[in-house]
């Protein structure tokens, strides 16, 4: 969930656009970076294990990128964040 990964609730991380959520922190670059292949279309499909920083706080995470777009060329980026534990 949004609480669990950004600390926010399911309606804040809506309401706040890309940039805001991800862009302002150099430690978040790897996942920054990830996302913008994404959506150039660099990677059609990628998973990647990467780390993603709030504060003083590190989260270790599985983000999965897909672009998609339809026959009249709308596209868009669909990401997955699921948060890797200790107990798997």
């Amino acid at each position: 969930s949004s609480k669990a990964i950004l600390g926010l609730t399911d309606t804040e991380a809506a309401s706040k656009s890309f940039a805001d959520l991800f862009i302002g922190d150099i430690r978040n670059d790897d996942f920054v970076q990830t996302v913008v292949n994404a959506v150039e279309g660099r990677h059609p499909v990628s998973n990647h294990e990467l780390k993603y920083y709030s504060g003083d706080k590190v989260k270790h995470l599985i983000v999965n990128t897909t672009f998609v777009e339809d026959d009249d060329a709308k596209a868009g980026v669909l990401l997955t964040m699921n948060e890797i534990n200790d107990s798997i």
